[in-house]
């Protein structure tokens, strides 16, 4: 699909709701433009979204000169409720065609991108391998190789999430790997409540603003420090 908005599906308003579904193979394209490409599965806005049982398999968010947010899912504004979902192999590429200021804004989650959801809820679900990538750098930021949150409310609740983050170069060019988490929370709150996140390809958390609270947790392996903090707050207890 070339395009801005849902590379499957997109609602505005109302409610959707998903269960058992396969979402496989979605491929969003905008190699022009003058806003950022969101949601290579699904994009939902002012929506109550649910999505039970379903598998989110490489998708992909490709963009040149703009930024992309959510390799599955983006969500802005309504409510979201991910529960016992498979999230392997999603992410957000980014191909410039030159190394100019131009060529790219941002890439914001891997698989899932949380803009400002009031109310979000990521439970029982399993993510591998979802990333950020730009092929030839020029890209003004990456964060959230799995799960980006930016405002708003998010609970990510027993979850597994492995091999998630991002490089600055494509891996088959010997990219190299950066400091962004593998779930990145940029403003609002987030709680992370017995949670595995481990062998990642950068840091376990990023907290860039807003309060992050991870109880009964742990984290393992990885290429960076477990938690990356430049702003806001982070607590951490009863984890190792």
């Amino acid at each position: 699909t070339r395009g801005h908005y849902g590379g499957a599906v997109a609602v505005e308003n109302g409610s959707a709701a998903f269960a058992d579904c396969d979402f496989s193979e979605n491929l969003l394209q905008c190699y022009n433009g003058e806003t950022d490409t969101r949601g290579a599965a699904i994009w939902a806005k002012n929506a109550a979204l649910e999505a039970a049982g379903c598998l989110f398999a490489t998708n992909l968010i490709d963009t040149m000169y703009y930024g992309g947010m959510g390799g599955a899912i983006y969500a802005t504004g309504g409510s979201a409720l991910v529960t016992n979902c498979v999230f392997n192999g999603n992410a957000g590429f980014h191909t410039p065609r030159t190394y100019d200021a131009q060529a790219g804004r941002g890439l914001y989650g891997g698989a899932i991108c949380l803009d400002a959801v009031p109310n979000a809820t990521i439970v029982d679900s399993a993510f591998d391998g979802n990333y950020v990538n730009s092929k030839r750098g020029g890209i003004t930021a990456y964060a959230g190789g799995t799960i980006y949150v930016a405002g708003g409310k998010a609970s990510i609740e027993r979850c597994r999430v492995a091999r998630g983050g991002r490089w600055g170069g494509s891996p088959t060019d010997g990219g190299a790997v950066n400091d962004s988490g593998a779930i990145c929370l940029a403003s609002g709150e987030a709680t992370v409540v017995n949670t595995l996140v481990a062998d990642g390809h950068a840091c376990a958390f990023e907290v860039s603003g807003g309060t992050l609270s991870i109880d009964r947790s742990t984290i393992a392996g990885g290429d960076a420090a477990a938690v990356l903090q430049s702003a806001g707050t982070g607590r951490i207890s009863n984890s190792i």
